[in-house]
């Protein structure tokens, strides 16, 4: 049971190098993402080492995204310029066929990508890592007549590859991520719904070494959620506070 066994079932993966484009640092700094750069808690984020935040949950009500989408592509394209980093994305909002099997084709897209130019020694303890978790937690709940005598290693793996959408494969996704060992790691994933946003969030805030992570989503943490490691930016609440400082320095000027 190896890379080879499952990357062949890997078939929501889409390809996210098309999805990214470059946008220029000063339009990253101007007053559309000022919400999010002038807020103390994305300075901490990007800065962070040892025990800061090493995650950031970004917030904005719909219909539009408030520039989290090109922040999301701008994180991408400057994490790749340094060598010695690696980064996973994923960007639901340009890929339709992602709104079907959401958390599947994510956990697919992050899986390729996590193995790329690593050895097939490493992919395939990645490949049995995320495997452990996804067929512990599926005969954990399965029923006895799912299974017959006679099923075949590729019958259970289909099985255990077609769970239902759940936080399980994420949790899996982490183990795997683990398991690779990255440091130097961005995970960038934009336009999820909460409940998704809060398993990456909860799960990716166990992975070893500890990634930098960047979620976006049109909903906010469910109230009292508390997760360790991570921190979020609401685009109204935040906006407010920007137009009442803003307000407060043109008065004191005055």
């Amino acid at each position: 049971m190896g890379w080879d066994m499952l990357s062949k079932r890997l078939l929501y993966a889409v390809d996210e190098e098309k999805q990214t484009s470059l946008i220029a640092d000063h339009y990253c700094n101007g007053p559309k993402f000022h919400w999010i750069t002038k807020n103390i808690d994305f300075e901490q984020w990007k800065s962070a080492t040892g025990p800061g935040p090493s995650v950031l949950w970004l917030s904005t009500p719909v219909p539009y995204d408030h520039g989290t989408t090109d922040m999301c592509a701008h994180i991408v394209n400057s994490a790749k310029q340094g060598a010695s980093k690696t980064v996973l994305h994923f960007f639901r909002s340009s890929e339709p066929a992602a709104k079907c099997r959401l958390v599947t084709t994510l956990t697919h897209t992050l899986l390729l990508q996590l193995v790329r130019n690593m050895s097939k020694e490493k992919a395939d303890s990645i490949a049995v890592s995320f495997l452990k978790v996804l067929a512990g937690r599926f005969f954990e709940r399965c029923d006895t007549w799912d299974f017959r005598v006679d099923n075949s290693p590729d019958d259970i793996m289909n099985k255990i590859m077609n769970l239902p959408e759940s936080e399980i494969i994420i949790e899996a996704l982490a183990q795997a991520i683990t398991e690779a060992g990255i440091h130097e790691l961005f995970i960038i994933v934009d336009d999820v719904p909460g409940n998704v946003a809060f398993w990456l969030a909860k799960h990716m805030t166990d992975v070893r070494p500890e990634p930098k992570v960047l979620i976006t989503s049109r909903e906010p943490p469910s109230d009292g959620v508390n997760i360790r490691g991570m921190v979020c930016i609401e685009y109204n609440k935040e906006r407010l506070g920007l137009y009442i400082s803003a307000s407060f320095s043109a008065l004191y000027r005055s």
